[in-house]
């Protein structure tokens, strides 16, 4: 278990954190882990990297942009905005595995046409 986490771990890069949202860090990163570990459990996708990048919007207003970099799948980049940095994390974190799992159908499909064009 700690060796797939230190695996994690080094996928993962927080930016844009000020005085005030620096004690998030952590659980920032644990839903990030949490987000590579269930695109993982896909099988067929690999993430090479988790970036979140925070912004202080206005007070009590966070503007977060996240990207997740596929071995052999490209860059998902998605942004949001929420009243507390919890709920943009969270909302984020949804639309990036959502994201992730629609490519994943098209990276699929597209590799079964590939086998199929090789086999005729």
């Amino acid at each position: 278990v700690v060796a797939s986490s230190a695996k994690v771990e080094g996928k993962i890069l927080i930016s844009g954190l000020d005085s005030k949202t620096k004690e998030y860090e952590q659980e920032l990163a644990k839903e990030l882990e949490n987000l590579v570990s269930k695109i993982d459990r896909f099988g067929r996708i690999e993430v090479e990297y988790v970036s979140l990048n925070v912004k202080s919007a206005r007070p009590k207003n966070y503007e977060l942009h996240g990207r997740v970099g596929l071995v052999k799948g490209g860059t998902i980049s998605l942004s949001t905005r929420g009243y507390t940095l919890d709920e943009a994390m969270r909302t984020l974190a949804e639309r990036l595995y959502e994201e992730v799992r629609n490519k994943k159908e098209i990276i699929l499909t597209n590799r079964r046409g590939d086998a199929d064009r090789r086999e005729a």
